[in-house]
Parts: structure tokens; C-alpha cells; sequence
């Protein structure tokens, strides 16, 4: 379960539209699902609707905004499951609905592929509902599972004015926007005891913007 605002009232009905698709699908043994495949394109002609979206390391307006909150679930609740995760990429930007090192981001050209390899199919159940996205994955049990993060480095977040030049001291300065620390993390998975890395994720720090105020 992860969780979401229901006030942004766009995000909110994108997130239901693609946990939908999920929902109810099966996943015969042997065989892989695409994310992009099952969901299909986050289109307007789909019903999606111009939601915030992670791009080149900031936030702007995209149709299907808040999809990668749908992959990012459903990347979780297979890997507990002891499911294969064949294909996974992080953001440019660290998404605060999970912990760093555990999203899944989609897009037009990067995939979320996972493959069924336990000796029976298994059943998603997926929805959106009252701020909670839930994903559940039904099937054999493959063994006791553990997941956990070691984290690499952090970065502090660089101070820069409103045409990105770098400041030394920000004192006269008034913050415009908050900036965030870079981190990178590494991902692990164990079953029964059988350790695996899943993947190392590095988000690049956000600069804070600072701005000086006009002489009145």
C-alpha cells in the first residue's frame, strides 16, 4: 500500500484508471507482464487526464502524471512476493511516496517487467481508493522474504539564484523553493535466507533557489 492526495483530484482519478487495468489480471507461470503493455499509453483518447509528472530531474505537467505511483506499487508488492523483477529504473528525483531506492518509473521508453517464475499463475488485485493504492499479488508462496536498503552517499543540496548560478552565501537572499539532498542507495532482497542485490539507485541533489528581493 502506498498512499496519495485526494485532492489533487487529477493524479487521483490517473492512479485509479491504471491500478484498474492491473486489476483482476493474471499471470500465468513462465510468463512476464509489461507494465506499459497491460496499462497501456497514458493518453488523453485513454482518459487520462495532465497530472504532475518527474522529468529531467524536476517536476512538470504531463498526461498520466502519477502512474509511476501505480508501477512503483505494484514493483513492491512483487518483489515480496518472490516474483522476478526482469526490468526496473528509478527517477531523476526521489519519490516521497516510498522510500529511496524502491520506485519503479515508467515512461514511453522505460518498462517495469516482471516475470511470473513460480511453477503457478498468479492474480493481481489493484485500486485506488480514499488516498490508499493498494496492490496484492495472489499465488503459491515462495518462501520467506526480507527487503532492505544500504545507503552509499548523500549529497548535500546546492544553493543557486533564479538563473542557476551558484551562491557562496545566500545572506540578503530569500528562499524560493526548497532544495533536496542527493542519495544513493542500494536495494536487497533475501529469500529464505538467499541474498540478492536488486539495484542501485542514485537521485541527484535538487538545488534550493534563492532570490533578491527588489529595493522597494
Amino acid at each position: 500500500v502506498t498512499y496519495y492526495d485526494v485532492n489533487n483530484v487529477n493524479r487521483a482519478h490517473n492512479l485509479a484508471l491504471a491500478a484498474g487495468s492491473l486489476n483482476a489480471y493474471v499471470l500465468p507461470s513462465g510468463e512476464r507482464l509489461s507494465f506499459n503493455e497491460v496499462v497501456g499509453p497514458r493518453t488523453a483518447e485513454q482518459g487520462y487526464r495532465p497530472a504532475p509528472v518527474i522529468q529531467d530531474g524536476d517536476y512538470t505537467e504531463g498526461l498520466g502524471g502519477g502512474v509511476c505511483q501505480v508501477s512503483t506499487t505494484l514493483y513492491n508488492a512483487v518483489l515480496r512476493a518472490g516474483l522476478k523483477v526482469e526490468v526496473s529504473h528509478p527517477h531523476s528525483l526521489r519519490a516521497h511516496y516510498v522510500g529511496p531506492g524502491w520506485d519503479a518509473m515508467v515512461s514511453g521508453w522505460s518498462d517495469l517487467v516482471v516475470l511470473n517464475d513460480t511453477p503457478y499463475p498468479v492474480y493481481l488485485f489493484a485500486e485506488a481508493q480514499g488516498g490508499a493504492l493498494t496492490v496484492k499479488v495472489l499465488g503459491s508462496k515462495v518462501g520467506e522474504v526480507n527487503l532492505w536498503s544500504d545507503q552509499l552517499e548523500t549529497t548535500p543540496a546546492p544553493c543557486e539564484d533564479e538563473e542557476g548560478n551558484a551562491l557562496s552565501s545566500t545572506d540578503g537572499y530569500v528562499l524560493l523553493r526548497v532544495g533536496e539532498e542527493g542519495v544513493k542507495v542500494a536495494t536487497y532482497r533475501s529469500i529464505d535466507g538467499v541474498k540478492e542485490r536488486l539495484r542501485a539507485s542514485n537521485y541527484p541533489a535538487k538545488p534550493s533557489v534563492w532570490t533578491k528581493p527588489k529595493a522597494e
